[in-house]
């Protein structure tokens, strides 16, 4: 059995998990050697790492969608109060409309 400190006792209960999984009532628990053990610490290690990322990656995109919410509730009333258009698709298609001649018209005057 491999021995951890006090510091590392979340990666013996890992090792302990895995060796549950693969306990044999007919030959009893499979013990693991070293090697086994540090390449299931690394790979916690790496998954701590992957999951420090996402997290801080969802937190990102949380901001961002905080950032433009507003947007959304602007499109959202001027829905509510035209009554020209009935879905924000066609709010945003007349828009590009209106930026493409808009453009068309400032180079012909060019």
């Amino acid at each position: 059995m491999i021995q951890f400190n006090k510091a590392s006792g979340i990666y013996l209960l890992i090792i302990s998990f895995t060796l549950d999984l693969f306990s044999n009532p007919l030959i009893g628990t499979i013990h693991i050697n070293n090697n086994l053990a540090l390449a299931l610490i690394f790979v916690f290690q790496r998954l701590k790492q992957e999951r420090a990322e996402l997290v801080k990656s969802k937190e990102k995109l949380q901001a961002k969608l905080e950032k433009y919410k507003i947007y959304h509730k602007y499109m959202e009333k001027a829905l509510e109060a035209g009554e020209e258009f009935h879905e924000m698709r066609d709010i945003i298609a007349r828009h590009d409309t209106l930026v493409a001649t808009h453009e068309v018209n400032s180079l012909q005057k060019a």
